[in-house]
């Protein structure tokens, strides 16, 4: 296995944990979460830019 996930550029576990999804039958890249923003983009701007 490990000829193969240097192939990918995965480490061995990521491609243990790719087949076992597949089995699943789920392998579809997982949703990220995203955290919130600490300033919001128009106060970000106006203190950039004064």
């Amino acid at each position: 296995m490990a000829p193969a996930s240097h192939v990918f550029g995965v480490t061995v576990r990521t491609l243990t944990n790719w087949i076992k999804r597949k089995k699943q039958g789920y392998l579809a890249p997982k949703k990220r979460r995203q955290s919130p923003s600490k300033i919001d983009s128009e106060k970000l701007k106006w203190n950039l830019h004064g």
